[in-house]
């Protein structure tokens, strides 16, 4: 997938800390938090693949995208819409789509993510593509959690996957949440 343009970078300021989201005029590409390791790794190959070029500014899906977010944390919003672009392997592609159709507020096994794909045995796979999803949140593989009902990993922090966790449970008993 060849760009041959620029691509905007922004900061989206969360209730968890600042988030750099990066997109051009029609998708989203990535969104994650500032401080996740290896973050300006994964901004560089996502400019070798699109061959685009990165900079700070601000686009109409950066804006919308910060209107989601804020949206998101105070408990207003429990699907995302805005238009976002898979950059991964085909099994990655196939995980990360089963992630967005995990329901707000509910979580779900690497195991069972694993059978959904297709393959049962597949949950260490499944949990190194949750580890490469460079749209958390969005792409919600927060709400993956491991088979004995401990919490598992999360490449922006534990603490932060647990605080996830907790508030869409809150929303979601206090009955606001629509599907």
């Amino acid at each position: 997938m060849k760009l041959n343009k620029t691509i905007y970078m922004n900061r989206i300021n969360t209730l968890l800390g600042p988030m750099l989201s990066v997109s051009s005029e029609k998708y989203v590409y990535f969104c994650e938090f500032e401080d996740t390791p290896r973050r300006e790794d994964k901004l560089l190959e996502l400019k070798r693949l699109l061959d685009a070029d990165i900079v700070e500014g601000e686009n109409s899906i950066n804006k919308k995208l910060r209107e989601q977010m804020e949206l998101y944390f105070s408990g207003s919003l429990f699907r995302f819409t805005i238009p976002i672009k898979l950059i991964g392997t085909d099994f990655q592609k196939k995980v990360w789509k089963e992630l967005v159709d995990i329901a707000y507020g509910e979580t779900i096994s690497y195991k069972e993510l694993a059978s959904r794909v297709g393959n049962k045995k597949a949950y260490r796979a499944v949990g190194n593509a949750n580890g490469a999803n460079i749209i958390p949140i969005i792409v919600p593989c927060h709400r993956v959690i491991n088979s004995n009902g401990n919490i598992g990993g999360f490449s922006a922090g534990v603490y932060r996957k647990k605080w996830l966790l907790e508030h869409e449970r809150k929303i979601k008993r206090s009955g606001h949440v629509r599907r």
